[in-house]
Parts: C-alpha cells; structure tokens; sequence
C-alpha cells in the first residue's frame, strides 16, 4: 500500500474528485432541469391553468346555490315573505331568470350535471346518461347548508371550497359562497334602513338601529336579539328540504387525453430521475471516498516518510477557518438557484450551462477540501500552536504571563479567587439565559427581572468577601503605622491566605525591628562605655602634656609636646561629640523649657565671632522676627546652632559669605543656613547627616563626622525637625519648629 503514499498518486485522487464531483453535481442539475420541465409541462396542461380553476369554481358555487337555493324555493309555500326574498335574491345573483327558471353557466372545459328533486339539470345530458371515466368525475353531495365532496379527479390534488349558509334564527338566512354572500328575509324589509357587508349582502337593520349579523362574523354563534316587524314563527321558521342535491363535473376528453399524455411524460421522468439518483449517491460516494482519502494522506512527504508543512499550511489557519464559515453564506447570497436559471434563460445551450455550472460547484468543492486537508495536516504535523495565529497570541501571552495566570494550586489555595471565578462564571451564564428568554418571549419585563435578581445575588454573595477585604485593608494600614500585631487568621474568609502571608511579613518586620533596636542599644552602650572610659586616661594624658609644656625642654621636644597637646585637644573634642551623641540618642537628660530663638541664635553668632574671623568668612544674617519663642533644651539647641555655623565656617569656599536666616511661618520657627562648599559634594542629605560621615572624602579638615548626627538628634531630642539639602555647590542646613507664644 506504499503506492497510497506517493505524491502522483495523490494528485491523480485530487482529479478524479474532482471529475467525479462534478459529474454528481451535473447528474443532480440534470434531474432538477428534468423536473422543472414536467412542473412546467403540468401547467401547460388546461387542468394546470388557473382559467381552469375559475371555471371549475364557477361551475361548483353555481351548483351548491342550485341546490340551496332554487330547491328551497320549490319547496316553500307560494305568496311567503321569505319565498319572495329568495326569489329576488336568485335574480339578483344571477341564478334564475326574470320567469323564475334556472340559468345553467356556460362551460367550454366542463360537463356538469346536478340532481335536485329527482330532476337532473345539464348541460350535456348524453355524456351522463352514458358512460364516463369515473377517474376524472368531481362528485359533491350538497345539504341546506354544506358541500360534501365524494370523489376528487385524478388531475386535481387538492380543491378549495368554502360554501356555507347561515341563519340568525329569526328570520334572516346568509348565503356564503367562495368569497360572495346573499342575505334573504322572511319578513318585510320595507322602510328599514341597510348597509352592505364585506362580501356584497345587503343587511338590513333592527329597529334599534343594531344589525343582524349572521354568526359568519361572530366566531360561530348566532344572533338571538333580531326584532324586525312580523317575524316568522318557529315553525314556520323550519323550511322543509327533504332531499340532498348531487353535483357531478368531468373535464373535456381532449383535456383528459392531454392530461394522460402529461402523465406519461411524467411517469417517465420520475423514472429516470430515480435513476440519476442512484447513480447520483455512487458519485457522492466516489467522491467522498476520494476525498477522505486525500485528506489523510496530504501532506505525506515520501523523501523524509513524515507528514510536513506545504506552502498554504504556512498561512494562519484562521483564513481557512474564516473561508469555511463565510462560504456557504456568500453562496447563499448570491441566490446560485437564480442564477443558474437566468443563465438557461439566457439561449445558452442546457448542456453548457449544465457543465459551467457544475466545474463552479466543483471549484467550491475543491476549496472546501484543500481547506479541510490544511486544517488536518497541522494537526498531523503537531502545529497547530504556530500556524494558527490565535493560538500563536495565546502562546505569547501565556509565555509572558505564565506566573500571573490563575492556576490549579491558585484555584484551590485561594478562596478568594475561587468564589470570585464562581461568581463571575455565574453571572455570565445567568445574564446569557435572560437575553436569551427575553429574546425568545420578547419580555422586557422578564429582562429587567433577571437582571435585579442577578445584582441582588451578586450582592449579597459579594457583601461578606468585600468586609473581609476592608478587614485586610484595615491590617495592611495598622501595620503600615509601625503596629506589628498578627491579624486574625479565618479559614471561612476568602482573605485567608493574604492574611497568613501578612502575618508572616508582620512577623519578618517585627523581628527585624527588634533585631535592629537590639544592636542600636548595643551601639549606644558600647559608644557611652567606650567614650566614659577613655576620659579617665585622656585626662592624664592631658595633665601630663601640659606639664611637659610648662618644662623648659630643647625645641625638638617643645614641637613633640606642642603637637600632643593640639592632638589630646582634639580627642578630648571627639569623646566629649561622642558622649553627647550617645546621650541623646538615647533620649535622656533632657529638659524642655521655653527658649526664644532669636536669642539663641544671636548668642551663638556672638560667642563664634573669634572663630568666624579665623576662618575669614563672613556671615550675613536675616532675622525677621523680633522673637520667636520655641520649646526646647537651650543648651542642647545651642549646640545645634553652633554644630551648623561650625560645619559652614569649616567646609565653606574660601572668600564666600555665609547665610543665616531665621524666620515664622504658618505658626512654625524656621532657621535656614546656606553657605557654598569648598569640594564637590558628592553625597547625599541622608548620608551627610550620619555618624563619623565626612564630606570631605580626603578628611584633610579636621572635622570628626559628628556635627551634623549631633545636631540632627539634638534636634530630634527636644521635638523639632532637621534637615539639609543640596542645590548644586550649596550647602543648606534647615532646623523647625514649633511656635510657642
């Protein structure tokens, strides 16, 4: 069966579908031209015409008032109202002459005969006092006030007639005979007025003014409340009619020989068409057999025995998809039935249109096929995946989203998202099936009441997650404000999970907070300790170099002596900045009182002017409040103050000013000192501000990396802010607080 696989192979089994298709539409085109030809021959015929009909109509509504109407006017007694009325309507219509004798229709296509009392009435009494073909005879018994049909002709399929007679007990009789109607009286109608109805009756009014109507209007009840004058008693009110009439119409017999020679034909036809039929369902079935064959087998590449990818497979899979449903509607629209008969009404020969039609059929054919065959093939070839650009975006997105994608652990972890998806699913399902109701019942009402039912459902299965998460909302804040306590954790909420990763993070942060308290007291401790015992020894020290000062020594140990008394100084100053930091740090020792800032910062401007002279700058102040009284510890602020005017004298450009200003605002004491730096400040404000931090990277100055750490929790010690900033080569140092009056 490797013969199957080869390429040759399966484009000979492309053809002969091809071929074979086509020969099965033009076989199925053949046999609905076939037929069209005997339905069009059927009406050719005199019994498909619709003059036939008429006739044949005529004849009937002709014959059922005979029977109705003449008889009962045999049958009544001479001189009676309702004798009289009949007889005017008989006139009237037509169906009697001006001596009361009935008129028989003219018929050029029909024999008819009528049987009424025993007397036959015809227009041709040889053909039925003989014999005649009983196929093609109507036969119709009629009562006083119905048809009933007793044999149909062959030719005639179905018959129509509505032939009735109604009566509103009271003396009024309704004739209704396809389509027409005669109202007759069995009272005078002299003097009362009249309308004429739907269907040509002339109905005459009560004396109240109210009609009459017959129950032909009034879905089959009659009408009790007529009160015209001298109406008819009730036996006089019953007509005496005895017997039943019996109606008989035959066709020509030269429309009956046409008529068979059209059966023939017809006969005929059936036969081939059943035929073409037969081998029709062969052809299909060659054709499909074909087909299935090349679908399985395309794309089987004989070099490397797989199936593989040809060039249309490389299109997106949608545009095969998109052809297969937009297909039979583009057919559909183009009314191909309509066109097909334009094209044989054209005078093209109906074996070209025949076979020009079925290679268009086939040509659809074929693309149906080689879509299906491309479909099938990525899916032999296990890529689906790349060709289908769908599935190629839902691969991107998943690839790039893979962690955020809801998953199964997620699903059944998470309450949260699984009531959520529950929620929504149903939500979705419920709001389909209302449009859907509404739209079958075309209720607005039941839309309406779908949707409320659904948003108070939707509420109220919503109203409890929601307060769970205001709950975990109102965790994350408490924790967020330093309150590090662990949240209750509740299985039944859908926060369940959140709340035990927040707890774990509460406990990371509680744990790192204690952790970081606990070597903050060690530091401080160590530097307090450290800093008190070095001041024992650092006092001898200094002793014993003033001392060896105050000794006459030769001048090399003078400068050895000058220079460990420069230095013992400045460590003295160390341990003492070190110490005071440890202290408030610690927040001890403090004590608030009411100061004036303005005060203070004039003192220290005074108490520095040696030191503001010795470095050469100048500081140019703006106090613009004559007080500013604040709450804190005047020593420690002084420190503060004198720590910044310090820092600008010793980092500050040589030959720049330095700027004070001290000012209220917005009830707060506000003190700003800005001066230019002498080096690139290549730092920040929150590192400057940090213990034993320099800015001076080269430490050729001789600060120790404390003024500012001092200064900040001197500052933070007695309840104000401070803080500095850096505007290019400007160095700005900001200290506020509170106003106090």
């Amino acid at each position: 069966m490797d013969f199957l696989k080869k390429k040759s192979v399966r484009t000979a089994a492309v053809i002969a579908a091809f071929m074979v298709f086509v020969s099965a539409v033009y076989v199925l085109l053949d046999n609905a031209l076939m037929m069209k030809k005997v339905s069009d021959r059927r009406y050719d015929i005199y019994f498909g015409r619709a003059e036939s009909e008429v006739e044949f109509r005529e004849i009937d509504g002709w014959a059922w008032k005979a029977a109705n109407l003449y008889m009962k006017s045999t049958d009544l007694e001479s001189g009676s109202r309702l004798k009289k009325s009949l007889e005017d309507g008989m006139k009237k219509i037509g169906l009697t002459d001006s001596n009361g004798r009935l008129i028989l229709p003219e018929s050029e296509n029909y024999y008819y005969n009528i049987v009424m009392d025993g007397k036959n009435y015809s227009n041709n009494e040889k053909i039925f006092s003989g014999g005649y073909d009983d196929r093609y005879m109507y036969e119709a018994i009629c009562n006083l006030d119905s048809r009933k049909v007793i044999s149909m002709p062959e030719y005639r399929e179905e018959y129509y007639s509505c032939n009735r007679c109604y009566t509103n007990n009271a003396g009024m009789y309704y004739y209704y005979i396809d389509g027409a109607a005669l109202a007759v009286y069995s009272y005078d109608t002299s003097g009362l007025e009249s309308y004429i109805d739907n269907y040509g009756a002339v109905i005459y009014l009560n004396s109240d003014g109210t009609s009459p109507v017959p129950y032909i209007y009034n879905d089959g009840y009659t009408y009790e409340s007529f009160d015209a004058e001298n109406p008819l008693s009730e036996s006089e009110m019953t007509i005496r009619f005895s017997n039943a009439a019996r109606i008989n119409i035959i066709p020509l017999q030269k429309h009956i020989d046409e008529y068979e020679n059209y059966a023939a034909y017809r006969q005929a036809a059936e036969s081939k068409r059943v035929k073409n039929m037969a081998l029709f369902v062969s052809l299909v079935a060659a054709a499909g057999l074909l087909s299935l064959y090349i679908v399985i087998m395309g794309g089987y590449d004989e070099k490397s025995e797989r199936f593989v990818l040809r060039f249309h497979d490389r299109i997106f899979g949608e545009f095969y998809i998109i052809l297969l449903s937009v297909l039979p509607y583009v057919v559909d629209y183009m009314e191909p039935h309509r066109i097909y008969y334009n094209f044989l009404e054209s005078g093209l020969s109906e074996t070209s249109v025949q076979v020009g039609w079925a290679v268009a059929v086939g040509l659809v054919y074929l693309t149906i096929m080689f879509s299906v065959d491309s479909i099938l093939n990525r899916l032999k070839c296990g890529n689906i995946k790349d060709t289908f650009l769908t599935t190629k975006i839902i691969s991107n997105i998943y690839r790039r989203t893979k962690d955020k994608i809801i998953t199964f652990e997620m699903l059944k972890n998470d309450i949260f998202t699984r009531r959520f998806l529950i929620r929504l699913l149903a939500a979705m399902a419920s709001g389909i099936a209302a449009v859907v109701i509404g739209i079958y019942t075309v209720s607005l009402f039941i839309i309406i009441a779908a949707a409320v039912i659904i948003t108070i459902a939707y509420i109220f299965t919503s109203l409890r997650d929601l307060r769970a998460l205001n709950e975990l909302y109102d965790d994350i804040s408490r924790i967020s404000c330093g309150n590090y306590m662990p949240c209750i954790e509740d299985k039944n909420k859908v926060t369940y999970g959140a709340t035990v990763k927040l707890n774990r993070i509460s406990d990371g942060i509680q744990r790192a907070v204690d952790e970081q308290l606990r070597s903050e007291r060690m530091k401080i401790d160590l530097v307090t300790n450290v800093s008190h015992d070095l001041k024992t020894p650092l006092t001898s020290v200094i002793s014993y170099v003033d001392l060896l000062s105050k000794e006459e020594l030769p001048p090399e140990a003078s400068d050895y002596v000058a220079v460990l008394e420069q230095k013992t100084a400045r460590l003295k100053s160390i341990v003492s900045d070190v110490f005071d930091l440890a202290k408030a740090t610690s927040n001890t020792d403090v004590n608030i009182e009411k100061i004036d800032a303005v005060i203070l910062v004039n003192q220290v401007l005074a108490d520095m002017q040696d030191k503001v002279e010795k470095y050469e700058r100048e500081i140019k102040t703006d106090i613009c409040a004559e007080s500013a009284f604040i709450m804190a510890e005047g020593k420690k602020m002084y420190r503060v103050v004198q720590n910044i005017f310090d820092n600008a004298l010793k980092y500050s450009m040589s030959g720049t000013r330095i700027f004070a200003k001290l000012y209220t605002e917005n009830g707060r004491v506000r003190f700003r000192v800005k001066n230019t730096s002498a080096y690139e400040m290549n730092f920040t404000p929150e590192e400057i501000t940090e213990r034993f931090t320099r800015g001076d990277k080269a430490r050729t100055t001789e600060g120790s990396g404390l003024g500012l750490s001092i200064a900040r929790s001197f500052t933070e010690a007695c309840g104000g802010n401070f803080s500095v900033s850096i505007d290019g080569d400007v160095f700005i140092a900001d200290i506020d607080f509170e106003k106090t009056e």
